[in-house]
């Protein structure tokens, strides 16, 4: 094979990627809900391989947002738990640069309802300065714990 058939097959087999890229076509855009989505479900396959968490049941499911000050964190706490977050924490990061917002909620998620989710919370923050929401964490849903029995009277 000579140099100007080498060159040919380069061009042919550049032009081949510059047309189909990811399935898509090369004037088109790719759509990020897809793209998110699909990243999700291969979260979640690999979470159910790697844990023994029921991704059928209830997790505890953990969102954060941080902000270089702490002050407009507190009232997006507040409303947070007004929709049953629980709010493991505010705390400042190591080089002292951000705050966080750490919350919690023991509930059933598929990629689709988490998607939809971060969404809710994006939205929550739109017009919230300069508080960004930063992702999830997931872990296995605590146990619930026993009723404890009233004190008895006269003991």
């Amino acid at each position: 094979m000579n140099q100007n058939q080498l060159a040919l097959i380069f061009i042919l087999f550049a032009g081949a990627f510059l047309i189909v890229r990811n399935g898509t076509r090369h004037n088109q855009t790719p759509d990020p809900r897809a793209e998110r989505l699909a990243r999700l479900h291969q979260m979640f396959a690999d979470a159910a391989q790697k844990t023994k968490w029921d991704f059928k049941g209830n997790l505890l499911w953990g969102f954060f947002f941080n902000n270089p000050a702490r002050e407009p964190l507190i009232p997006l706490s507040r409303e947070l738990e007004t929709k049953g977050y629980r709010l493991a924490n505010i705390y400042q990061d190591d080089p002292k640069e951000r705050w966080w917002l750490h919350v919690e909620k023991i509930e059933i998620h598929t990629p689709e309802s988490l998607y939809e989710r971060e969404s809710e919370l994006r939205s929550l923050i739109a017009n919230n300065g300069s508080t960004v929401y930063d992702g999830w964490d997931v872990g296995s849903s605590p146990a619930p714990q026993p009723a404890k029995a009233p004190p008895s009277p006269g003991r």
